[in-house]
């Protein structure tokens, strides 16, 4: 139930240059304040940071609470940083579908002079270019591409026409873009005010970052206040502008997320219950601030095989042999709530 301290050796990529650096973290902190504590604000980026490890990738604007235990880093692995120069989500149009609707070579569709030509020569020339292998496919799957022939020894269909590319194949309508105003507040209370553009089912986070809000000093993660209402990014990864109510034209802000949560504890072990007020920042172990307020002097009361349960009012009951990394922000728990830490109780045998 100890803190578990990694030492792992992260590698830096910027403009294609390396370097290595080694650096020690609690195995339930995310990877993207290792990477902070290592250097990789240093790096070069556009939306954010990439995270590497064992053949997998993770984006800081769409992983944002990932930790180093749920990315499967272990003691002495080497992971890899670098910044994120991609699209964020919303900013570009599908090439695929722009090149169906547009045509491969970016001009626009001839006229449809075949409707127009006598049946005789339409019959004639298909019969030609048959005889030619090299008739021009006309399927809805090739007709964006203007000039396309069929393979060789492929017969295309002769009474197949050149003619509009089926709505089913064109771009879709892309959603309207909101123009949105934001203020970004630092560590020290400096204001810095801008102007960004998303769908308003963008994920606040990812729009964050598209304004600079990574470039924030922060402890546990991210604050988005709108209209008198605030959100943790840690609490909610994948809140949506929409979701949030944000509207075209709306002010909104954004700000490290500094805050520890204030808890009301309540240990009960057999011979009654304990009260005790915590404090702990939101990605702190629950069984650790169990530890921190005397849980330890409840361990000879643990029957072999079991150990200790958490709950909020009104919440799920958690346990420690089942979930050992918990996290007090994986359980919603915020300042004020009353939480409860007892000995897990063997089930009842069951009546003969």
């Amino acid at each position: 139930m100890s803190k578990q301290k990694l030492q792992l050796r992260a590698t830096l990529r910027d403009e294609g240059k390396s370097w290595e650096r080694v650096g020690t973290s609690l195995l339930n902190s995310t990877v993207w304040d290792f990477g902070t504590s290592v250097g990789m604000r240093d790096l070069a980026a556009l939306h954010g940071y990439l995270f590497s490890y064992g053949g997998k990738t993770w984006r800081s604007n769409q992983q944002t609470a990932l930790t180093l235990s749920a990315a499967g880093v272990r003691d002495g692995d080497l992971v890899e940083f670098a910044g994120d120069f991609e699209p964020v989500a919303g900013d570009e149009r599908p090439a695929t579908a722009s090149a169906a609707a547009d045509g491969a070579d970016g001009a626009e569709a001839p006229a449809e002079a075949s409707a127009e030509a006598p049946a005789d020569a339409k019959d004639a020339g298909s019969r030609a270019a048959s005889a030619a292998g090299s008739v021009r496919a006309t399927t809805p799957g090739t007709e964006g591409a203007k000039g396309a022939r069929a393979p060789e020894g492929v017969a295309a269909d002769p009474t197949s026409e050149s003619g509009p590319v089926p709505d089913a194949v064109r771009a879709p309508t892309p959603l309207p873009k909101a123009q949105i105003r934001v203020t970004l507040i630092d560590h020290k209370k400096r204001q810095r005010e801008c102007i960004g553009r998303a769908s308003l089912d963008t994920c606040v986070w990812n729009f964050g970052v598209s304004v600079g809000m990574d470039h924030l000093t922060t402890l546990h993660g991210y604050v988005l206040t709108y209209a008198g209402e605030t959100w943790l990014s840690n609490q909610h990864p994948t809140l949506t502008l929409k979701e949030a109510g944000v509207q075209d034209g709306d002010m909104v802000t954004f700000a490290g997320d500094f805050e520890p949560v204030y808890l009301h504890v309540t240990l009960v072990d057999k011979e009654g219950s304990r009260q005790r007020f915590g404090k702990a920042c939101p990605l702190t172990s629950v069984w650790l601030l169990g530890e921190l307020l005397g849980l330890r002097t409840m361990e000879g009361q643990v029957v072999p095989g079991f150990g200790f349960t958490f709950k909020k009012d009104g919440g799920p009951t958690w346990r420690s042999k089942t979930y050992p990394n918990l996290t007090l922000a994986a359980t919603a728990v915020k300042s004020g709530d009353c939480v409860e830490f007892a000995i897990e109780t063997p089930p009842e045998p069951p009546e003969e």
